[in-house]
C-alpha cells in the first residue's frame, strides 16, 4: 500500500484521500471519541488489505503478478465517508450529487470498468475496499444510533 504502479494513480489516490479522510476521522471522533485517530489508521490499513485479498487470491498461482497500490484503502475511506454522510453533496467525475447516489455510481462506474477496461487498474481492488468500507461504516452507524 506504500507502492504505486505510476504517479499519476497514487497522485488522485492521495487527492481523493485528502478529500474525504477529515471528514470520516470527524465521524470516528463522534462515534469513538479520542480513539478515531487509531481508528482511522486501522480502518485504512485493513480497506487495504480487503482490497488486495481477491487479488491475492486470484494471481495466487502467478508469480509473476505484483500487488501494488493504495486504491483498496482509498476505495474504503471514500465509499465509507459516502456511508457516514451520505446526504452531503460531493463531486462524483465534477458533477454535484448526494453522496447516497455517488456510493451506486461508484460501484456501478468500478464495476464496468472491471469488465471493459484494458488499463492496468485494479479494479477489484477498488470494489473490495469500498465493500469493507461500506459495510464497516454501516455497522458502525447502526451501533451507535448514528443513522
Amino acid at each position: 500500500m506504500l507502492l504505486h504502479a505510476d504517479l499519476i494513480h497514487i497522485a488522485f489516490n492521495m487527492f481523493i484521500l485528502h478529500s474525504f479522510s477529515g471528514g470520516l476521522n470527524i465521524f470516528f471522533q463522534y462515534t469513538v471519541g479520542p480513539l478515531a485517530p487509531a481508528v482511522m489508521v486501522v480502518f485504512y490499513i485493513t480497506g487495504g488489505l480487503c482490497g488486495m485479498w481477491p487479488l491475492m487470491k486470484k494471481y495466487a498461482n502467478n508469480p509473476n503478478y505484483t500487488c501494488v497500490g493504495a486504491s483498496g484503502a482509498v476505495s474504503a475511506i471514500t465509499v465509507g465517508y459516502m456511508i457516514a454522510f451520505p446526504n452531503t453533496e460531493i463531486l462524483f467525475f465534477f458533477i454535484p450529487m448526494p453522496a447516497y447516489i455517488a456510493v451506486v455510481l461508484f460501484f456501478v462506474t468500478e464495476r464496468l470498468m472491471q469488465k471493459y477496461s484494458r488499463a492496468a487498474v485494479a479494479h477489484e481492488a477498488h470494489i473490495a475496499g469500498a465493500v469493507f468500507g461500506a459495510v464497516c461504516i454501516l455497522q458502525m452507524r447502526f451501533a451507535t444510533g448514528a443513522v
